[in-house]
């Protein structure tokens, strides 16, 4: 985790905020980018940052600006660190148009996104919430399957299996309709909604699923 954040930091170096990242007068105190302007960028903290995570492309900053603060915010993300929520953050991700980014800046991303997916998994509870941040991982790419992969092959691992449980209680009235809970996938995001559904009923899943011991096994009757 710690590589992958470092990469971020290193991917984006070149990109500075010198007095450019002013909020809308409307919508924020006219002193509120200041901190921003004044505290190294690795010491900003989630009272530093959050209004700006939160507003940034709407009513707060440039690209640029964002891909700024980017690795620092994402930083506090992985550790549970930042008020706004990680769907909101992935999301303006993807409204700047990641996967158009330089090669180096879209590879310190994945490696990123991977990395946090997987230390999710490690722990539970988690510093975010699995649902949400699956929602978020929907918003910006368009195969789910390497993150998907990851989450079949710790199952197993109690914090995952913790995971999947409350994902499946998170989801269960709906998947029994073929679909989501969260509307947003069927609004937007139909073809990785499949893709979730179609892997919680793969042969795949159901082996590892009827091999574990445990409550997870409990959860298996929904699938058939």
């Amino acid at each position: 985790m710690r590589e992958a954040i470092e990469n971020l930091y290193m991917a984006f170096r070149r990109y500075h905020s010198k007095g450019t990242a002013a909020p809308c007068p409307c919508c924020h105190d006219e002193n509120a980018g200041e901190t921003l302007q004044r505290v190294p960028l690795r010491q900003l903290s989630n009272r530093d940052l959050h209004e700006f995570a939160f507003d940034a492309l709407n009513v707060w900053g440039s690209v640029n600006d964002w891909k700024h603060y980017l690795p620092r915010i994402l930083e506090l993300c992985s550790l549970g660190d930042l008020d706004t929520d990680i769907e909101i953050v992935l999301s303006k991700i993807g409204r700047a148009k990641w996967m158009e980014w330089p090669a180096e800046e879209q590879q310190a991303m994945r490696q990123f996104l991977l990395a946090f997916w997987r230390k999710l998994l490690s722990e539970f509870p988690g510093v975010q919430d699995v649902s949400e941040v699956m929602t978020g991982l929907a918003n910006i790419e368009y195969d789910l399957k390497p993150y998907l992969a990851i989450w079949l092959d710790m199952l197993g691992q109690q914090p995952a299996d913790k995971h999947l449980m409350r994902f499946i209680e998170t989801e269960c009235n709906t998947l029994r309709k073929g679909r989501l809970a969260n509307a947003f996938f069927e609004i937007s995001r139909r073809a990785q909604a499949n893709q979730i559904y179609e892997w919680l009923r793969s042969d795949a899943m159901v082996e590892k699923v009827i091999n574990l011991d445990g409550e997870l096994v409990g959860f298996v009757d929904w699938m058939f």
